[in-house]
């Protein structure tokens, strides 16, 4: 009788299921039995071929030995097999988006990725946002998204490998803050122009964000005028005999708005010379 898995040597996470297969014969009978042994306690027999029994490893250094008897009662024990069985080493984790320190517009959507490595297969990594799960990831890449709010904010991953094994990450900081609104201002008519009764008079605007300008929309008296979304920015009135208030409103990306300060348009039946 010999043992023929593991082979001598072999090496095992703490909890593993160990395979032990053996081999056995008997020149002038049969084989009535195989019973296995790891550190000389019994794991299991098996009465036919091929003779096999499970072992759930424990840590440390075990022999493993096998006994074989024949149809008449003689026994035979195998060579021993040593095997080592290590405590499962925890996985590795980082994130590596975004960077410490970054700085975010509340509202905005930001995707958290890490990278994760075991010894043996990693199941999981779980993504946190102070302490607060905000998803979970069984496959690489890992990410999650965070939809982020005001504030000072720690993220976090943490990785599960096959055994349970856990780390977490170190913490990444990134500030949220609330979305400065755009600024914009007329640029065109001059402040207390005059202009003919049905003329049309073009109105522009300059407008700028800290993300980026979605549209500027014009008004006359506080009705609309026109509205445009790419720079520059302009519209045009058809002049309306009286004194008008112009004004234009600027809207941001994320939905922040302001409107420039008014100026005064005058339109006249007649401009009468100097």
């Amino acid at each position: 009788v010999s043992i023929t898995s593991p082979a001598n040597g072999s090496g095992f996470i703490t909890g593993a299921v160990v395979a032990i297969a053996a081999t056995a014969a008997d020149a002038d009978g049969t084989v009535s039995s195989v019973e296995f042994f790891v550190d000389g306690v019994s794991v299991g027999v098996d009465n036919s071929s091929p003779y096999t029994a499970n072992y759930t490893s424990t840590t440390g250094s075990h022999s493993l030995t096998v006994r074989a008897t024949d149809n008449n009662g003689a026994q035979t024990t195998s060579a021993a097999v040593s095997i080592t069985v290590a405590n499962n080493p925890p996985p590795t984790v980082a994130i590596t988006s975004p960077a410490n320190g970054s700085s975010f517009i509340t509202g905005t959507v930001v995707p958290v990725t890490a990278t994760a490595a075991d010894n043996v297969s990693v199941a999981s990594v779980e993504f946190f946002v102070d302490g607060v799960s905000i998803g979970l990831d069984n496959t690489s890449p890992y990410s999650a998204n965070y939809t982020s709010v005001a504030g000072n904010h720690n993220l976090t991953a943490r990785a599960i490998d096959d055994q349970g094994a856990q780390t977490t990450s170190a913490a990444v900081a990134i500030t949220v803050a609330n979305n400065p609104a755009p600024v914009v201002s007329i640029t065109s008519p001059a402040n207390g122009s005059s202009f003919i009764i049905g003329s049309v008079v073009a109105i522009t605007a300059n407008a700028s964000d800290n993300g980026s300008v979605a549209s500027v929309e014009f008004f006359v008296d506080g009705v609309s005028v026109g509205l445009d979304n790419a720079s520059p920015y302009a519209a045009s009135y058809t002049g309306v005999l009286g004194l008008h208030s112009v004004t234009a409103r600027a809207t941001d990306n994320l939905g922040a708005q302001t409107t420039s300060s008014a100026i005064s348009l005058n339109i006249v039946s007649t401009i009468l010379p100097y």
